[in-house]
């Protein structure tokens, strides 16, 4: 009891969930309100009202576009998600290629992602979608695969579970078996945390990727370029909501899609 009172005169009383879900409602409503009434520049911001009747009348074409950019999206977060775990992995528990190869996936991972999509907008040219894949599945491999590395090397030179560890070792002969019954429940977490992270940054950085790599193709990105281009600021608005919201879906796609697979384990 001691150690509770001393605990909330340090960090004060933890919030409920209920009274949270109000607070942030009630400033919601309030910033809503203050945009919707107050003394706004509606050239430059505008109002909620006319966010919202963009979303209703133009709600096909924001569809559409959504749908077109979340092939490179989704063929980034699998293609590449898949290339960084299996290769950070391997470098994890293959000792023999580790020290030289671990350079390999800590490299791609500092080079900023504008500058490397850049490059390969110059290798495979403009006006073709390669690009865009290119570098949905760059961001992604990259990401997980450092995380995997680090995550396994890390389980393996300092267990979490020593005895765990230990009798994982003991009881299986192949280090695939013991990477498989210890080292994968460890790691995966971490694995799919680098593309939930990923998820939630790939959909906004497309406004960049497709004008630039993919100018043709009708996705999202090109459609806040060109509502931006032309000074539609509604529409500019309401874009800008579906790519915030496409974002957190596939967020929580890829959250739902490691509570099933961490069910086996």
């Amino acid at each position: 009891m001691e150690s509770r009172r001393a605990a909330v005169f340090r960090f004060g009383k933890p919030q409920s969930i209920k009274s949270a879900i109000v607070t942030i409602t009630l400033f919601s409503i309030v910033v809503l309100g203050l945009w919707e009434f107050g003394d706004v520049n509606t050239y430059s911001f505008s109002k909620p009202s006319r966010i919202v009747a963009v979303l209703i009348t133009d709600h096909a074409r924001l569809i559409k576009a959504a749908a077109m950019t979340s092939r490179y999206v989704l063929t980034g977060l699998l293609v590449g998600g898949l290339l960084g775990f299996v290769a950070g992995l391997a470098l994890g528990t293959i000792s023999a290629v580790r020290t030289v190869a671990a350079f390999g996936v800590a490299l791609p991972l500092s080079f900023p992602r504008t500058a490397a999509f850049l490059v390969v907008v110059g290798y495979f040219g403009v006006m073709s979608d390669r690009s865009v894949y290119a570098i949905a599945i760059y961001m992604t491999a990259a990401l997980v695969g450092f995380m995997t590395f680090r995550a396994t090397r890390s389980e393996i030179e300092n267990p979490t579970h020593p005895e765990v560890f230990d009798g994982a070792v003991m009881l299986h002969r192949t280090r695939w078996s013991v990477t498989r019954v210890y080292v994968l429940p460890l790691v995966l977490p971490k694995s799919f945390t680098a593309i939930m992270y990923v998820a939630s940054t790939i959909w906004p950085f497309m406004i960049f990727a497709e004008p630039t790599g993919a100018p043709s193709v009708s996705g999202i990105g090109n459609y806040v370029y060109d509502m931006f281009q032309s000074g539609r600021w509604d529409h500019l608005f309401a874009s800008a909501l579906v790519v915030a919201l496409a974002g957190l879906a596939t967020t929580a796609v890829a959250y739902l899609i490691q509570v099933a697979v961490l069910r086996r384990y």
